[in-house]
């Protein structure tokens, strides 16, 4: 099994294609134009709790992470050619 990546390492080639699938799961009659898919950082209580630990250089495998997640910015197009802008 490899390694949890760390909070604030950038997302990686199959996170960023889950995300993908996510959003064209949620719309499947529509034609999505992706414009930009980013990591979102943790909140800052996890993430202070989760750098503490690791500057101490106590880390391990058991050590609890913040969530991972994504923002993703793309359009829907409707078949009129109307573009909506969505944050997900």
């Amino acid at each position: 099994m490899a390694p949890a990546p760390h909070p604030l390492q950038m997302l990686s080639v199959q996170e960023t294609e889950k995300v993908r699938d996510i959003v064209l799961a949620a719309h499947p009659d529509h034609v999505i134009e992706f414009r930009q898919v980013d990591l979102k950082e943790p909140v800052k209580k996890e993430l202070v709790q989760y750098l503490q630990i690791e500057h101490a250089g106590q880390l391990t495998e058991k050590t609890t992470r913040p969530p991972r997640m994504a923002k993703c910015h793309y359009d829907i197009i409707a078949a009129d050619r109307t573009i909506e802008y969505h944050e997900a």
